[in-house]
């Protein structure tokens, strides 16, 4: 499943297939809006709104099928570097190494890792339709 919240009734058609979690991953796709419009207000408190949706998902996989071997929290799809890496702190308002250590998450004894991706591709100029 990719970038949907589990279920019970999901988890128990999994347990069907498979007996025990490997790795449970969950993906980090907050984006902050807010530098770009007028209207949108800023994140606050994402980050620990973050690592509480990811304690109550954990805990339903733990009842539903049982304790995976770890837990990934993957993150940062793209970033930007050079003089616009600031926009990173600002445009991706969940911090994982703090979401993957807060309370909510420390909870639960699991090995937990966080994720992010290194920049593969580097655009050196805006893509222009013209050529």
């Amino acid at each position: 499943m990719v970038d949907i919240t589990p279920t019970e009734h999901h988890l128990l058609l999994v347990k069907g297939v498979l007996a025990k979690p490997g790795l449970v991953t969950w993906t980090n796709n907050a984006l902050d809006w807010s530098p770009m419009t007028d209207f949108v207000d800023e994140m606050s408190g994402s980050t620990e709104a973050c690592a509480a949706r990811m304690g109550v998902g954990r805990e339903l996989v733990r009842a539903a099928w049982g304790w995976p071997a770890a837990t990934l929290l993957c993150a940062g799809g793209f970033s930007f570097y050079g003089e616009r890496a600031w926009l990173n702190r600002r445009v991706f308002p969940i911090d994982c190494d703090r979401a993957m250590t807060a309370p909510s998450s420390r909870a639960l004894t699991m090995r937990a890792v966080t994720s992010t991706c290194a920049p593969s591709l580097r655009a050196s100029r805006p893509y222009s339709s013209s050529r």
